[in-house]
């Protein structure tokens, strides 16, 4: 009797051991469950987002960028990084419309003595000559005489059409029938005394041989001097080339001679610069 009764207790207390132990379990089990639950649908959220920005994107593989859309925006960020720096040097060259250029080259080949003219630049960047201009000149082989008259036409002209003097005025361009660029003792005296009134001018030579020179003076400040590389930008549209109307404005401008002009620039000495025809035309680069 007594065995069988600390049997039956045995057996009761097994009985709520079994029952508490399962009431521990249920718990534990849930919160497991609750756990990996939210850990799912969190991870499905976020895939979710991941998907939405990649579409946005147009980055259709969910979880990883593919190879290819790495490849498209590195190829974006390196011609983001292209056009920054092209920009840059832009703004440090002298840059020629394919026309202006086609017309300069074209002059140039056109008799065997130096020819000279006018740069005309672009309304929003001075550094890019849209068009050349010749001036009534008496052209030797290694020197040009601008005849003053016309020149006082050309800049009223150019004034009458609207088109500011820094347009028109600044750039000097001329011709070589050699092989070399460089300027000479003529080129140098004529640009230091011709062009000395304006707060900046620039000297441009093409010679025969393909060679190019170009230097940017200034007045602002100290003053000073700076190289400019020559390009020519075939990424803008452009007219196409026009040889009856260059050789018409060549023909009707240049006269020849086949002896250098001793003494002579290519603008009348007696003034020893533009002042004579700036004044009245307003502008920074005024003299009065």
């Amino acid at each position: 009797m007594a065995v069988a009764g600390v049997a039956a207790t045995f057996a009761a207390t097994a009985h709520v051991a079994a029952v508490h132990a399962d009431k521990r379990a249920v718990p534990a089990a849930a919160v497991h469950a609750l756990a990996a639950t939210r850990t799912t649908a969190l991870a499905a959220s976020r895939r979710a987002g991941i998907a939405e920005t990649a579409t946005a994107l147009g980055v259709l593989q969910i979880g990883s960028v593919p190879a290819a859309s790495k490849a498209r925006m590195m190829k974006m960020r390196n011609h983001n990084t292209y056009l920054r720096r092209r920009r840059a040097r832009q703004s440090q060259q002298l840059r020629f419309a394919p026309y202006a250029w086609a017309k300069l080259v074209f002059l140039r080949d056109l008799g065997p003595t130096e020819v000279g003219g006018f740069g005309i630049s672009a309304a929003d960047d001075l550094l890019l000559v849209e068009d050349v201009r010749l001036v009534k000149q008496t052209c030797g082989p290694v020197s040009v005489s601008f005849d003053d008259s016309a020149v006082a036409d050309f800049f009223d002209e150019q004034v009458d059409r609207g088109i500011a003097p820094e347009r028109f005025a600044r750039i000097w361009i001329h011709t070589h029938p050699g092989s070399s660029a460089e300027p000479s003792q003529t080129d140098e005296r004529t640009f230091k005394r011709s062009f000395s009134g304006p707060d900046w001018a620039l000297m441009c030579i093409l010679a025969r041989s393909g060679r190019n020179y170009a230097r940017l003076a200034f007045r602002t400040g100290p003053g000073g001097a700076l190289m400019l590389p020559v390009s020519v930008e075939y990424q803008l549209p452009f007219a196409a080339s026009d040889h009856d109307a260059w050789t018409a404005e060549y023909e009707r401008c240049v006269t020849l001679i086949d002896r250098p002009l001793v003494g002579a620039g290519p603008f009348n000495e007696d003034y020893g610069m533009f002042e004579h025809l700036f004044r009245g035309l307003g502008g920074p680069w005024s003299q009065e």
